[in-house]
């Protein structure tokens, strides 16, 4: 399995534009973990101590996951963007030496990293800078002309380039070049929303990675192979969570990107605590037909409110139907799931929504979805 972890553009490597919303990756050996606007200089902190991105990494369960067979690192675009030509002004150096700054630390911690894991580590250089005609949002933060962000990318990739072919076991990727005019400006031929990179991108960085992983001791690992529809079987019984996201809650609205309905460890999933009766509302991402769900009880508030929960579905997000309610009774010892059947498994749902009979603060720890599909 190849382990991915990064900012917004490690996203699609799960073969998912990263503006879709699912957490599901189209590559049965690829998991991605999108660890938020990381920036590539906070992997490691001050006198070689592990930063705080760096720490979220190797602290990972996937880091000592058996499975775990390579490991790629996708930084770099938000430094290039935010920090390189902004340091350099401010501290009167020039963009490369800024770049050799942020480029020492990453493989400080590639090397860190290195002591933990054996197996290959791909540090994935960063895309084009955000495009000034297509900028995915007006607002977002970028130091520096489109030029002078793209020339600090093209001078942090050639570091990247120069640390992996010094160490053993480290690879280094990029698409940077492919996807800038001879003047050096963004071309939008390759990102879905003028950042990230679309399908097209993708796949320019799936060659490049296979390129590289032509040196992995074990070659026989096509990490990219998919067969995610099985065409000629019945339907089975699948966790479907990962497609599904909490999209809105009775307290305030959630941007898009909001919340997975995935268990993380003893953290609640959402905490709402406003006036009226607390709820939330699940998007599945799809129509399924939906045989049960799972409801796990939060660690953190042992109030009894959660006991009279009540659950609702449908396709319309603005008119679904009740599916089960609580009858008050206790669960979730030891961190058990309540299993609810749906009682309509044959009529497709859309959206669920969750929420309380009682008015008070409103917890839970995961939600699991199960329902039969061809997706293998």
């Amino acid at each position: 399995m190849l382990v991915v972890f990064g900012d917004s553009h490690s996203l699609i490597w799960r073969g998912q534009l990263a503006s879709d919303t699912s957490d599901a990756s189209v590559f049965p050996n690829v998991r991605v973990n999108h660890l938020g606007p990381a920036l590539t200089y906070n992997l490691m902190g001050e006198n070689s101590e592990v930063g705080k991105w760096g720490e979220a990494i190797l602290s990972h369960g996937d880091i000592t996951n058996p499975d775990t067979s390579a490991i790629m690192l996708c930084f770099g675009e938000i430094d290039c963007r935010t920090q390189v030509i902004r340091r350099a002004i401010s501290q009167k150096l020039s963009i490369r030496e800024v770049c050799i700054r942020i480029a020492d630390r990453y493989f400080e911690f590639v090397e860190r990293l290195q002591t933990i894991v054996d197996v290959p580590i791909v540090v994935c250089g960063p895309t084009a800078t955000a495009s000034t005609t297509r900028n995915w949002d007006i607002h977002f933060p970028s130091v520096g002309t489109e030029i002078e962000r793209n020339t600090a990318t093209r001078e942090f990739t050639a570091l990247l380039y120069g640390g992996a072919e010094s160490r053993e076991n480290v690879f280094a990727i990029s698409v940077f070049e492919k996807m800038v005019s001879r003047a050096g400006a963004t071309l939008d031929k390759y990102t879905d929303d003028g950042c990230h990179l679309n399908f097209e991108g993708l796949d320019l960085a799936i060659e490049a990675f296979r390129e590289v992983a032509r040196n992995f001791s074990n070659t026989a690992i096509d990490y990219f192979f998919t067969d995610p529809v099985c065409s000629d079987g019945v339907p089975r019984m699948r966790d479907i969570s990962d497609f599904a996201k909490i999209i809105e809650i009775s307290s305030s609205e959630l941007y898009p990107r909001s919340f997975s309905i995935l268990r993380n460890g003893n953290d609640d999933i959402f905490v709402v605590d406003g006036e009226g009766l607390p709820w939330v509302i699940v998007d599945i991402g799809f129509g399924a037909l939906v045989e049960r769900i799972e409801i796990f009880r939060s660690t953190v508030d042992t109030s009894p409110n959660v006991l009279s929960f009540e659950v609702y579905g449908g396709v319309d997000h603005r008119n679904l139907d009740l599916i089960y309610q609580h009858d008050g009774m206790e669960f979730g010892i030891l961190g058990i799931g309540l299993p609810i059947s749906n009682p309509s498994p044959n009529v497709p749902l859309r959206f669920l929504k969750i929420g309380l009979r009682t008015v008070g603060p409103f917890h839970l720890a995961g939600i699991k979805i199960y329902a039969k599909t061809f997706m293998v």
